[in-house]
């Protein structure tokens, strides 16, 4: 009896070990799927990985290229900012220089004005001169004339008072 009780209790410890082995079987199955899926998760993830890591390395790349052309679109900023101060300052001597020719040009078309005013007053005064001196030569004429008649009438009387 007791060899079948040890018996008994060794079948149902054999049991109860068949269960948790069954139990440990399933369990191991499910730990081997799942860390069959994991490891085709980690695989996923480490080319994801790698994937970023190569889109990292041109990410850089660019911003690196980026601040570099950053850099230079400042400097040509800051260049023609120069041209520009440069063209400013040449514009405002051109406009003060036009500023000056303008002024002289109105002083030389006033001064234009003033000598052909002046030519105006030169040629009336000539043509008056002119006139004034045909007139005093026929003046003049006229008296010459006057003046040999009158002779000759001195002359014929002078004939006349001697002859008588």
């Amino acid at each position: 009896m007791e060899v079948e009780r040890d018996l008994d209790l060794t079948r149902r410890r054999l049991e109860s070990k068949a269960g948790d082995l069954e139990a440990r079987e399933s369990e191991l199955s499910e730990l081997r799927t799942r860390a069959e899926s994991d490891r085709a998760r980690v695989q996923l993830l480490e080319e994801a990985k790698s994937g970023l890591e190569v889109e990292n390395a041109s990410l850089k790349r660019e911003r690196t290229q980026l601040g570099a052309e950053r850099n230079d679109l400042f400097e040509l900023a800051e260049r023609r900012r120069q041209e520009l101060d440069g063209i400013r300052g040449e514009a405002t001597e051109l406009q003060r220089k036009l500023d000056e020719v303008q002024a002289s040009k109105c002083e030389a078309m006033v001064k234009a004005e003033e000598v052909t005013s002046r030519e105006l007053n030169v040629d009336y005064r000539e043509r008056r001169l002119g006139e004034e001196r045909e007139l005093l030569e026929a003046q003049m004429v006229a008296l010459n004339q006057e003046l040999a008649r009158k002779n000759e009438e001195n002359l014929q009387i002078r004939r006349e008072n001697t002859q008588t």
